[in-house]
């Protein structure tokens, strides 16, 4: 397996705060905004990382940033993907 696919709605006024403390732990995740009125993220995260990408998360979700996070099909290993 190459990695894993996620979304997830983050707390608005605090986007700016979770994509720089995400962006600072290098390589752990690459983020992408999917809908910027809702807060809607998306990450690809690397085999490798998925249990640290997990942490953070469980503890951005406690101090209130993330509001919901699912795991999707990865889009990337779609053969009829659109980018």
């Amino acid at each position: 397996m190459v990695g894993y696919y996620y979304q997830a709605h983050i707390l608005r006024e605090q986007t700016w705060f979770f994509t720089a403390a995400l962006r600072s732990l290098e390589h752990m995740a690459f983020d992408r905004t999917i809908n910027k009125e809702e807060s809607l993220l998306e990450f690809f995260v690397p085999h490798a990382m998925n249990r640290q990408f997990l942490d953070f998360m469980a503890d951005m979700t406690k101090r209130g940033l993330v509001l919901s996070m699912q795991p999707m099909p990865n889009r990337l290993q779609e053969v009829d993907a659109v980018i």
